[in-house]
C-alpha cells in the first residue's frame, strides 16, 4: 500500500500536499482554480460496463489507510490520492456503496462527477480586439462595480498615499504601472542573482495581481471626484495606490 502511495505521489502534477507523510507543499492554484472558474455537475455516479462506479472518498482519518482498505477488500480500487480534501478517488463496485459510506473511516464517498468553466470566452485571441469590456462580466471594467469601487471612487478615496505590497513573482513596468506606480521592495527570488531580471516579473502572475490592484492608464484626475461612468480605459480597483514590488517566484516557480 506505501509502496504504491509513493509511486503515485511522484505521477502527480502541480503543487499537492501529502497528508499521510506531512511532506509538500501548499495547494494553492488548484483552489484559485476551482473557486473561480468551476461550478460542480450535480449528476449521477459514473458507471462502467463491469457495474462498478467511481467515488470520491474523504477519510475520517487521513492520515491512515483504513478508507483505502475497506474499498480494496470490498473489491474496490484507490484510483488517485486527492490529499487537498484527506481523501482519494476509487472504482467499486456498485452494491458495496452503502457499505463504504456506512464505515466509521469514511466521512463522505460521493459521486465523482464533472466539471464545466462557469464561463468562457477567451477561447479564441482574436477575440480580444472584439469584446466591449463594458458588457464582458469577467472584464475589470465591471469588476470596479461590482466590488463597488466605482462609489469609493465618487467619495475621493481612490488609493492615493497607499502602498500595498503584493508578495509575487514581480511586477513588469507595463502602460497600466509606471515607475511612479511601483515601489522596488525586496527581490527574493533566485532571478535576483541575474540584475536584467531583478524585480522584473518573468511569470506575468504579480503583474496580472498588480493591475488588478493598482493599476492606472488614465490620468488620475479623470477618477478622482467623479463615479468613473466615462472610464473606458484601464484602472484597478485602488487605482491612486502604489504597488510594493516583493519578488519571491520566477518563470519557473
Amino acid at each position: 500500500m506505501e509502496g504504491r502511495r509513493a509511486d503515485e505521489m511522484q505521477q502527480t502534477r502541480g503543487l499537492s500536499w501529502d497528508h499521510k507523510t506531512g511532506k509538500g507543499t501548499a495547494v494553492m492554484a488548484i483552489i484559485a482554480l476551482v473557486a473561480s472558474l468551476f461550478i460542480a455537475a450535480a449528476g449521477p455516479a459514473t458507471a462502467t460496463a463491469e457495474g462498478t462506479v467511481d467515488l470520491i472518498v474523504r477519510e475520517t482519518n487521513p492520515v491512515t489507510d483504513t478508507a483505502e482498505t475497506l474499498v480494496e477488500r470490498l473489491g474496490g480500487a484507490v484510483t488517485a490520492n486527492l490529499d487537498l480534501i484527506g481523501g482519494f478517488t476509487a472504482t467499486v463496485p456498485a452494491n458495496v456503496v452503502p457499505v463504504i459510506e456506512a464505515d466509521s473511516s469514511v466521512s463522505a464517498a460521493t459521486p465523482n462527477g464533472t466539471v464545466q468553466f462557469s464561463s468562457s470566452g477567451w477561447e479564441d485571441a482574436s477575440l480580444l480586439g472584439d469584446v466591449d469590456f463594458k458588457t464582458y462580466a469577467g472584464a475589470l471594467y465591471q469588476i470596479t462595480r461590482s466590488t463597488k469601487a466605482t462609489q469609493a471612487w465618487g467619495k475621493g478615496y481612490v488609493g492615493l498615499g497607499v502602498d500595498v505590497a503584493l508578495i509575487d513573482t514581480g511586477v513588469a513596468l507595463v502602460d497600466g504601472l509606471p515607475a511612479w506606480k511601483v515601489v522596488q521592495g525586496a527581490d527574493l527570488s533566485f532571478e535576483s542573482q541575474n540584475p536584467e531580471f531583478e524585480h522584473r516579473d518573468t511569470n506575468g502572475h504579480g503583474t496580472h495581481l498588480a493591475g488588478i490592484i493598482g493599476g492606472l492608464n488614465v490620468p488620475i484626475g479623470d477618477i478622482s471626484g467623479g463615479n468613473g461612468s466615462n472610464l473606458d480605459r484601464f484602472a484597478g480597483v485602488a487605482p491612486g495606490s502604489r504597488i510594493v514590488n516583493v519578488k519571491v517566484g520566477s518563470h519557473d516557480g
